[in-house]
């Protein structure tokens, strides 16, 4: 017995994907022999010799799976313990004494070195990360918050909090902080990447280009990508077609039961932004 999937639109709107069991349209002749005596033979036959070893499908007859309703679901669920990162870097950089030292026709005429100082500019990094225990923990990558000298946590409820670095990994490109609120916060649940297979559909958390708790879906494209970032790192990402910008890093990559399955690190793209090919640290990564 086989199953064909139908995608189905109902008159909301929704896209709904069906298992249909899938019958022979035409079994025998018309007008041969009695329909019914042929039919009842056949089904007593496909006992005989297959009872045995019947199994139940995998997927039940008649069985729907509402995309639009799971990944809503998932995202009403995870939204609260998915956070904004905002960064400040302080770092020194060497620029000229004066305004156009560098231009070529000012040292043409003035005919002298250009005269360098030092100052500190100030940079600023946005991303994401996710709450990992009621006590405030929260884990992102450590591209992110590497060398901060501030940390400001943006929480779905709209409160805002400071961080302090509790440690880092930069091999794997994780990190964790931790913020104090004085109250019970909301917590993700991590799921097994190991069970993860290419095709599953995965959901995207983040705030791309700073546009707070944004919602992608996607699939797994392929596992145990490597020779992404630096060479020298270890790799073992998971790729998906969800889409990720710059602003995801350190956000969730969920399967539709809701549980962390990754955490998103980077891109390949040469516009700068999303082209479909994202990839996210394994949770059991994460977890060592």
């Amino acid at each position: 017995m086989s199953y064909l999937w139908e995608r189905r639109f109902s008159c909301s709107g929704v896209t709904k994907y069906c298992c249909h069991e899938r019958l022979g349209r035409k079994l025998y002749g018309a007008g041969d022999m009695n329909k019914e005596k042929v039919f009842g033979f056949l089904v007593a036959l496909g006992f005989l010799f297959f009872l045995p070893t019947v199994s139940a499908p995998a997927v039940e007859q008649g069985q729907c799976v509402d995309l639009t309703t799971v990944i809503a679901k998932v995202a009403r669920e995870t939204i609260p313990a998915v956070v904004h990162i905002d960064v400040i870097q302080s770092k020194e950089v060497i620029t000229p004494m004066f305004p156009f030292e560098d231009d070529p026709f000012f040292q043409y005429f003035f005919n002298a070195p250009g005269l360098r100082r030092k100052v500190k500019k100030e940079y600023r990094g946005l991303g994401t990360g996710v709450i990992m225990d009621a006590e405030g923990h929260i884990l992102t990558n450590h591209h992110l918050v590497a060398g901060a000298d501030d940390m400001t946590i943006l929480l779905a409820d709209g409160t805002s909090h400071k961080a302090e670095l509790v440690g880092i990994e930069a091999k794997t490109d994780l990190a964790v902080i931790k913020i104090t609120t004085g109250g019970n916060l909301p917590a993700v649940v991590f799921g097994d990447s190991d069970s993860v297979e290419v095709g599953h559909w995965v959901v995207a958390i983040g705030h791309p280009r700073g546009l707070d708790q944004t919602v992608t879906q996607g699939i797994i494209s392929a596992k145990h990508r490597r020779g992404i970032l630096d060479p020298s790192s270890y790799q073992d990402f998971l790729q998906t077609d969800a889409a990720i910008n710059p602003g995801n890093s350190g956000g969730p990559l969920l399967n539709l039961k809701g549980e962390v399955i990754g955490i998103n690190a980077a891109i390949v793209s040469q516009s700068g932004g999303y082209e479909g090919i994202g990839f996210a640290i394994p949770s059991n990564m994460a977890l060592r």
